[in-house]
């Protein structure tokens, strides 16, 4: 499946987004706002795992800052008035809680990345 076709292209192409977002915003801030609005994709693409995905936790048991707001983050990245960004931080929170991932610190010797 084209992922970028299926899902953001034509939401980009309509509110004109370039890529990156902007000049100044980190590559690493692009992609988890890309992850984000597939997330918030779900909603027109397919109800019904919005439904699922919205039943998932999104609030960890340690809670080391307020929620984040997301108005500038949306502004940033081109999509002011797309979803609330009560929705950006809830699916935000479904990744973090949800999800694993392993992030290379220093590379290594002999490492093949």
């Amino acid at each position: 499946m084209k992922y970028h076709e299926a899902f953001e292209c034509e939401l980009f192409a309509r509110e004109k987004v370039p890529f990156p977002p902007t000049q100044n915003f980190p590559i690493q801030h692009t992609y988890k706002g890309l992850t984000i609005v597939r997330g918030l994709l779900l909603k027109q693409k397919d109800p019904e795992l919005w439904t699922k995905v919205m039943n998932l936790q999104w609030i960890n048991e340690i809670q080391d800052s307020v929620s984040p707001d997301f108005t500038s983050f949306q502004r940033d990245f081109g999509l002011p008035g797309f979803s609330s960004p009560e929705e950006w931080a809830r699916v935000l929170g479904i990744l973090n809680v949800n999800s694993y991932s392993i992030q290379r610190i220093e590379k290594k010797a002999g490492s093949p990345s």
